[in-house]
């Protein structure tokens, strides 16, 4: 049997000792008798059932599955900033290489209006 803590408290037991309850799950046996039996202990404690620790291994599982993935997120956002960098510079060699080929087509446009040497003649 498991029990859980959900408030830290202390119990004050009619032998005159004191009981430390911690948050969390223990074991039925880190609790004396005297404490299970103390008026204030369903309180701040209540036993698990099986349903209730899957639920806890569960939520475990996920919490893990969580930052397996967050992990992952930050892996992909900095895959797509390198590959952002890459487009951008792409992007900029294709504007460079568009205006060189307008500067030549214009050179080849004002040359085309000039009587070309024959070799014929």
């Amino acid at each position: 049997m498991k029990y859980i803590v959900s408030q830290g408290a202390t119990l004050s037991l009619p032998d005159g000792t004191r009981f430390e309850l911690t948050t969390g799950i223990h074991d039925s046996t880190d609790f004396p008798v005297q404490v299970t039996e103390h008026w204030a202990f369903p309180s701040y404690a209540r036993l698990l059932d099986e349903a209730d620790i899957q639920k806890e291994k569960d939520s475990r599982d996920m919490s893990a599955k969580v930052i397996t993935l967050e992990a992952k997120l930050t892996e992909l956002k900095a895959v797509l900033t390198e590959k952002d960098g890459v487009i951008s510079g792409l992007n900029t060699e294709l504007t460079e290489l568009k205006a060189a080929l307008a500067k030549q087509d214009k050179k080849q446009g004002a040359g085309d209006g000039k009587k070309q040497s024959s070799s014929d003649s």
